[in-house]
């Protein structure tokens, strides 16, 4: 071999060897920009998903504040419905006396009785008479 073969050689060598460094370089540039395309999308959809999160966490806590607002609302209403049965009891106990006063009031049968008398019993028995 001679001297001009040798440096054919050499640069062909040279000239596979410098393709392979473009060629590697230009395939590591193309990954590195899938890559860093890849995390530009994981990171947008990151933020959307991070958006939907504090609107939903948002909703949460209104309908948080509105299921507490109608848990009073329920206490309220069973307060006021026991005083309502409260009061209805203590109503029925009422009519009920005033009935049993009338059937005694009646029960009385005197010959001379009047209105007069009968009011005068049921005031006594703690009932207004109705002129």
């Amino acid at each position: 071999m001679n001297a001009k073969t040798k440096i054919y050689i050499a640069c062909a060598a040279a000239a596979i060897f410098a393709i392979g460094i473009f060629g590697g370089s230009a395939i590591e540039g193309r990954r590195t920009r899938q890559l860093e395309r890849r995390i530009d999308e994981a990171t947008h959809s990151a933020d959307a998903s991070a958006r939907t999160a504090e609107q939903r966490e948002r909703e949460a806590a209104g309908y948080r504040d509105k299921i507490a607002y109608l848990e009073n609302q329920i206490a309220d209403s069973r307060q006021q419905a026991a005083k309502q049965d409260e009061k209805l009891k203590n109503q029925t106990s009422i009519t009920d006396n005033a009935r049993r006063d009338v059937a005694r009031a009646r029960g009385v049968r005197s010959g001379d009785a009047s209105v007069t008398e009968l009011c005068r019993k049921l005031e006594a028995l703690g009932h207004k008479c109705a002129d």
